[in-house]
């Protein structure tokens, strides 16, 4: 929900347009009807982060919070709705974002709240009677990069600091993607299309709550455009399976559907287990989530295990015999998904283990 501004289309701008000073609803912006604005209103107006098409709202506005507050309720009482997502909610003031959260909270105790959140502290969103969840930029980048250049210090820096034993966020619900509508769709973004698989593999079984961008299953491409920011950008919007990089049924999420959704039943099972990173280089990264606290090593390696990492091996076995021991070996491009509670990624090859 976008509870900054509206568009200059809106009804509630137009009836401004339309009767200047005498309209019902010129406090519900920041307007100066001394000047003229830069499309030629008989006024000026703020403009939302600079953006004159973009009509900053007036949310010390009592009425403004009460329109925007029915809207919520409607909503609920109407289409039974479980949460939101607040758009730029680093542009919401905290006292705003409190009275959102109460509000909804009285519609609903569970009510899901979730901001849009770039560059910060996400403690200073997510906490008691605050935000449930913001999106993990952090992380975003490193689920591509790490696949593009073949490094995945990065990407274990990132998780462990975020996550690990001394995570700042261990125990937070952040929202993990790895394309919106604000970025390049990733199958534009990686370099070897075959690595979408292993990339949203590590998507559902990272900590955080995961998320599929309408069509990205698909392994649809598009990329921004000089005209995304106002939403004139048809490339990075929801699209069928018909643009899709590799056809509608050789895709590699739409091939295992099943897998894919034993795999968030199994991150979904484990979200407040540890997070434990025990071996990472530049070609390999595991990961795992342990049941138990602080010196549990469930989730460490052996010197051998990680010697045999460090070589490109796991422990010598075929794939076949390693099965049983370890879970399904899964090639970047194939395979069928066995959860486990650990995860090893590869630069050039991506397996589900036990350890």
């Amino acid at each position: 929900m976008v509870f900054h501004h509206t568009g200059r289309d809106c009804w509630i701008f137009q009836d401004i347009q339309s009767n200047g000073e005498a309209s019902r609803y010129r406090d519900w912006y920041h307007l100066d009807f001394t000047r003229r604005s830069p499309w030629g209103d008989p006024f000026s107006y703020e403009g939302w982060a600079g953006h004159y098409d973009l009509v900053k709202l007036n949310l010390g506005n009592p009425l403004v919070l009460e329109h925007l507050f029915a809207a919520i309720s409607s909503w609920v009482e109407q289409f039974d709705v479980d949460g939101l997502r607040l758009d730029a909610a680093d542009r919401l003031d905290a006292d705003f974002r409190s009275r959102v959260a109460s509000h909804c909270r009285a519609l609903k105790e569970d009510f899901w709240l979730m901001g849009e959140v770039v560059h910060g502290d996400y403690r200073q969103w997510v906490h008691e009677g605050g935000l449930c969840a913001t999106t993990n930029y952090e992380a975003y980048r490193s689920l591509w990069s790490a696949r593009n250049d073949k490094n995945y210090f990065e990407l274990s820096y990132s998780l462990n600091r975020q996550f690990g034993q001394d995570g700042i966020y261990r125990g937070l619900d952040l929202y993990s993607f790895a394309d919106n509508h604000d970025v390049d769709r990733v199958a534009s973004t990686l370099k070897d299309p075959r690595h979408l698989y292993p990339l949203y593999l590590l998507l559902l079984t990272m900590p955080g709550i995961p998320s599929l961008y309408y069509g990205s299953e698909w392994g649809i491409a598009g990329r921004r455009t000089a005209n995304s920011h106002v939403g004139r950008c048809t490339a990075t919007r929801p699209a069928s399976s018909t643009h899709a990089r590799w056809g509608p049924t050789s895709g590699p999420l739409c091939s295992h559907r099943a897998p894919y959704r034993d795999s968030i039943s199994a991150s979904c099972a484990s979200r407040r287990r540890l997070y434990v990173a025990p071996h990472c280089s530049r070609a390999v990264c595991v990961h795992a989530r342990t049941r138990r606290g602080n010196g549990d090593h469930r989730g460490e390696l052996s010197r051998q295990q990680q010697n045999n990492l460090s070589s490109g091996t796991w422990d010598g076995r075929s794939p076949s015999d390693r099965s049983s021991q370890y879970g399904r070996v899964l090639p970047r491009d194939k395979g069928t998904l066995h959860p486990a509670p650990a995860c090893l990624l590869g630069a050039h090859s991506h397996r589900n283990i036990e350890v």
